[in-house]
């Protein structure tokens, strides 16, 4: 996809999840106009209570990579990466990391516009953002990502190839995380 398409479609996605929030969540919630950064050095996305409203600030440069059908990992937060609902998966499609980004700043902006609404706070990745994160992922993610087994062993696969089973099994079982490192600098990233 080109930028321009994805641009239009991360907007169309984002006016979707509003939609969505209004009917099942809040009535009166409404997006200010969501911003889509394409700066190569703007690394991370963010969600939340801007002067116009509730809001997303996306880092499209990292959000969106045409993996050509390779397979790849989304990692979320390590404190739920591993929950089944709200955690990292696996796939092939590049628009669900896309999407699974969005739909995690969408959360923060609900999460915001609930704490000016009820005048309550809490962790910015606590309780309040975990529910309506999980709400808007078994939504818009959950139920279009591919069976996660099988893809989790052929990810495995796919790292062995790469390395060489006897080369990994010298890393001492790498983290998933460490691994992304290695492998975005093997393959010329910082």
């Amino acid at each position: 996809m080109e930028k321009i398409e994805l641009h239009k479609y991360s907007y169309d996605y984002a006016y979707s999840i509003e939609t969505w929030i209004k009917e099942e969540i809040y009535p009166k919630f409404w997006l200010a106009t969501p911003k889509f950064d394409w700066g190569v050095k703007r690394t991370a996305s963010r969600g939340g209570y801007y002067a116009d409203g509730p809001s997303i600030n996306m880092a499209m440069h990292g959000a969106y990579k045409d993996t050509k059908g390779e397979i790849y990992r989304h990692f979320e937060y390590p404190s739920f990466d591993a929950n089944k609902e709200i955690g990292g998966f696996y796939s092939r499609n590049p628009l669900h990391k896309l999407e699974a980004i969005i739909v995690h700043e969408m959360a923060h902006a609900v999460q915001f516009y609930a704490y000016r609404l009820n005048s309550t706070r809490c962790k910015p990745h606590g309780t309040m953002f975990k529910n309506f994160y999980k709400r808007l992922r078994n939504q818009f993610i959950n139920p279009y990502l591919p069976e996660q087994a099988p893809l989790k062993q052929d990810y495995e696969d796919y790292k062995d190839r790469l390395v060489g089973k006897r080369l990994r099994k010298s890393f001492n079982k790498i983290s998933d995380e460490e691994w992304a490192h290695l492998t975005q600098r093997a393959a010329g990233g910082k």
